[in-house]
């Protein structure tokens, strides 16, 4: 299958690819105006939003299975997904995702990432990050981190978006739009076509996505703290990240526990604003001393990602050496503060 076939069925299917081809830049593989004077517009239909729990492996492609249905109420006609959509979602997958070289590509990495050195995996482990981060690629692995990272949650329910997909990272770019769609605003590009993907600093954009990015903020990693009979936790729950201004989480308090789902270290865009909303947001708890607190919770970071940049020294590979990449845009991130 063809970009042009490919595209003229997702047409017929309800989607909207203008101004749209495809070919290799400097973030891979990814998608481009035909004309950069012309608006991109690129819409997936509400069809084409096949749920995750609706796919399976067989034949070693990925492929609508046999009782996959779309979540109760989502689609006028029925729950029932389409033959034709079936059929799309297949030769998209084949020719596009993973049965193109998308397996294979993330099989050759997650080899990388089993062999990094213990030491390294161990401090990012203590870190948040989940153990199947580094166990031996298998095909079951590598399709989770697949799906993981060409996924959208829509009315509830993870969904893959074709041809959406294929869309890169940005920071600063616009983010995915959702109705019963979902699609880009339509705009002009001036290259490469590109999204936010909301990760919010290069940490997340690293472990989650397996790409080093300079961001404008950067964030703790989980951690907490003990003040006399106070104890405050710190998450790393991006969920209520505003990225329409300087984020700021809202904390809850029980049983003794400040908790806060996110904490920003650093803003390039507002370097002062990090420690004074953090003083501000525990001083509404009744908790003095907001400055000592922010310092021991950015020593505790800068420590961190120093002693990993210790232990990913001399580390061959090219996933070492994003990380190193991706530790270093990070201790820059959490350092635009004073």
């Amino acid at each position: 299958m063809s970009w042009e076939d490919l595209l003229a069925e997702f047409r017929a299917l309800g989607g909207i690819a203008d101004n749209l081809s495809l070919r290799e830049g400097p973030r891979g593989r990814g998608l481009f105006p035909i004309d950069p004077a012309r608006p991109v517009r690129l819409h997936v239909p509400g069809n084409l939003l096949i749920p995750v729990t609706a796919l399976e492996l067989r034949d070693g492609q990925l492929v609508v299975a046999a009782g996959g249905m779309m979540p109760n109420g989502t689609m006028p006609g029925g729950d029932r997904i389409g033959e034709r959509e079936r059929a799309f979602l297949a030769a998209y997958q084949r020719h596009f995702g993973w049965g193109s070289d998308a397996r294979d590509a993330l099989m050759r990495d997650q080899a990388e990432w089993a062999r990094l050195p213990a030491a390294v995996q161990e401090k990012m482990l203590a870190a948040g990050v989940p153990e199947e981060r580094f166990l031996p690629p298998s095909e079951q692995l590598c399709l989770s981190l697949f799906l993981k990272t060409r996924i959208i949650h829509h009315k509830g329910t993870r969904v893959v978006m074709p041809v959406m997909e294929m869309v890169n990272h940005a920071e600063g770019e616009g983010r995915y739009q959702l109705t019963d769609e979902v699609f880009l605003i339509e705009k002009t590009f001036p290259d490469e076509v590109l999204v936010s993907y909301g990760n919010a600093d290069p940490w997340g954009c690293a472990t989650e996505f397996g790409f080093a990015e300079r961001t404008i903020s950067g964030l703790s990693l989980a951690c907490a703290v003990s003040l006399g009979n106070v104890r405050i936790s710190i998450g790393r729950d991006l969920n209520d990240f505003n990225r329409n201004g300087t984020p700021i989480p809202r904390a809850t308090y029980g049983d003794g526990v400040i908790s806060i789902p996110f904490l920003v270290l650093g803003n390039r865009d507002d370097p002062m604003a990090p420690a004074n909303h953090f003083q501000a947001l525990i001083a509404g708890r009744g908790v003095a001393n907001g400055d000592r607190i922010f310092n021991f919770v950015h020593r505790y970071n800068r420590d961190h990602y120093f002693e990993l940049l210790r232990r990913l020294d001399g580390a061959p590979g090219h996933v070492a050496a994003m990380l190193r990449a991706a530790t270093l845009y990070q201790l820059e991130a959490i350092s635009a503060h004073y």
